[in-house]
């Protein structure tokens, strides 16, 4: 145990510092591909220690199983949209639907995952488990759906790597702060419920995903008007 996770802390450190530079830094150019190839490594040994860590704690009757479960679930999130998002830049001129089982099967477990999720934080009354167990049903049915047919424009493929991209960077932000906001100063956590931290990522991130997303379309369709006669 005390191996994997000190694996798992390696890694999840490199992701968060990787993460940012493809974020901010010319998209195409050297250092975004370095620092994309460097995160999509680094979430590789996030999620397979993070599964595994995961696996040992359920097998163990006194560890903290809800805890495992939720950690499980973000893991499946961002490690399914890590692949989909790296998967998309090999599809860029596809013009039929995509029938790699792989990637559809990695999509489904997001999919199912989310499902199980979301109906055990209604049982629970986990809001926690609510959120991002329907986040990962809408980005794993999202997936298949794309997945069902050619692009809708010549722009869909990049939409598709930035946001399954940062929904993978969300979810790599939020499981850092879930297992480290327990030991924030007590000063700070009696002014800051714990909820509220923990879907921070996702509330500044969404925003910044829709806004990515129709940027990137309107350049598109400043591109074709352009190209007309």
């Amino acid at each position: 145990m005390s191996v994997w996770i000190l694996f798992h802390i390696v890694c999840g450190v490199a992701a968060l510092l990787s993460m940012f530079v493809p974020v901010f830094t010319k998209k195409g150019g050297r250092a975004h591909r370095l620092g994309g190839r460097v995160y999509v490594w680094s979430m590789a040994g996030v999620v397979a220690s993070a599964l595994t860590v995961c696996a040992i704690r359920l097998l163990d009757e006194t560890a903290d199983h809800e805890g495992a479960y939720f950690l499980a679930l973000v893991g499946i999130l961002a490690g399914a949209n890590t692949w989909y998002g790296v998967r998309v830049l090999q599809q860029k001129t596809r013009q039929q639907a995509h029938r790699n089982p792989v990637d559809r099967g990695i999509a489904l477990i997001a999919a199912i995952a989310g499902a199980a999720g979301a109906v055990y934080g209604f049982v629970a009354s986990q809001p926690l488990f609510i959120a991002f167990g329907l986040l990962s049903v809408s980005l794993g049915v999202g997936q298949l759906r794309e997945m069902a047919g050619p692009w809708k424009d010549k722009k869909a493929w990049l939409v598709s790597h930035l946001s399954n991209m940062l929904a993978a960077c969300i979810a790599t932000s939020t499981a850092f702060l879930v297992v480290n906001q327990p030991r924030l100063p007590a000063e700070l956590a009696q002014l800051v419920p714990p909820i509220v931290i923990w879907l921070a990522p996702t509330v500044l991130g969404s925003p910044l995903i829709i806004w990515w997303s129709r940027k990137v379309r309107r350049g598109g369709a400043r591109a074709k008007q352009a190209a007309r006669p």
